[in-house]
């Protein structure tokens, strides 16, 4: 098998507007075939989690946040310690944050795997964002969808919250499903592994590294991940700003960290899993699929301006 070849450095994560992308496009151009990260602009700034959460100098509303959500529980992991996890009042959880200043031994607390969608269903909050038809049910989120027609108490709608040095470690997304994460607060470092290295990012019985990044590599890991420089040298960045959507198609594995203390010392990110089970390359049904759909949906395709993602 041919080794793969690094993209050129100047290959990055494309930002494209979302108001912009008609639900054909993106099939055709991120979610079937070539199934490649992007950024989505232009959606965010009109959802009531961006307008009532976010203040006006970029920090999250934490006391607001407090205040709404006081009385529900939520998971929160130490990211100093080993990832270990508790079960958390998120009203404390905000109250914690609205005190720390910064990512120092036993203060990388990390709201994660959130039900915020639940949350607000049992404070009698209305649902705070609306993804575009193209990542909303039932084109895409119909798992979801299904769990709330049978009237589920479970979902696969997570959101987190995390301060400066809190990150989620090297993973591909819950049942190998495309993704979605909207940042309404603070800046989010992404680092994608294409599918075609994911192997190298595995050890002998499956198990992901922790991280492929140098410095944050395990003693010995040339013996167990042989392939994780390889994999390193595939990969692409981005980062993420607040008010932006970051797409991840199945089959990439991924890690991000809130890194920046010095820009924004908070995260609020509003992720939804969606989409079906999907294989690492479509398959002629699954290309069938998305045609079949594409012809039921608008099919102009307007000009959709692209830059790199770089660090700003």
């Amino acid at each position: 098998m041919a080794k793969p070849v690094a993209p050129a450095a100047a290959e990055q994560v494309e930002r494209v507007s979302g108001r912009e992308l008609s639900t054909r496009l993106f099939l055709e151009r991120y979610a079937a075939d070539s199934r490649q990260p992007v950024i989505l602009l232009d959606l965010v700034s009109t959802w009531p989690a961006y307008q009532e959460w976010c203040r006006p100098d970029g920090e999250p509303d934490l006391a607001k946040l407090a205040a709404d959500f006081r009385g529900v529980t939520g998971p929160v992991v130490d990211c100093g310690r080993n990832y270990d996890v508790e079960t958390w009042d998120v009203g404390d959880y905000f109250d914690w944050a609205s005190r720390a200043s910064g990512p120092r031994e036993g203060e990388s607390l990390y709201l994660k795997d959130w039900h915020l969608v639940q949350a607000c269903r049992s404070q009698g909050v209305k649902v705070p964002y609306e993804a575009p038809g193209y990542l909303a049910a039932p084109l895409q989120d119909w798992l979801n969808l299904h769990m709330d027609s049978a009237g589920r108490k479970d979902d696969y709608r997570f959101s987190y919250v995390g301060v400066a040095g809190t990150r989620t470690p090297l993973h591909h997304d819950v049942l190998f499903s495309h993704s979605w994460s909207a940042n309404i607060c603070g800046r989010k470092h992404w680092i994608f592994y294409p599918p075609e290295v994911s192997s190298n990012v595995l050890d002998s019985l499956g198990n992901a590294a922790e991280s492929a990044h140098p410095q944050r590599r395990v003693d010995g890991w040339q013996g167990q991940f042989p392939g994780l420089q390889q994999a390193w040298d595939m990969r692409l960045e981005a980062f993420q700003e607040e008010g932006e959507i970051m797409f991840v198609p199945s089959g990439w594995y991924h890690e991000a960290s809130r890194s920046d203390a010095n820009l924004q010392s908070k995260c609020v990110d509003l992720p939804s899993f969606m989409l079906a089970l999907v294989l690492p390359a479509p398959t002629v049904l699954e290309r069938l699929f998305f045609a079949v759909l594409a012809l039921g949906m608008n099919a102009k395709q307007p000009p959709v301006a692209a830059t790199s993602c770089t660090d700003r």
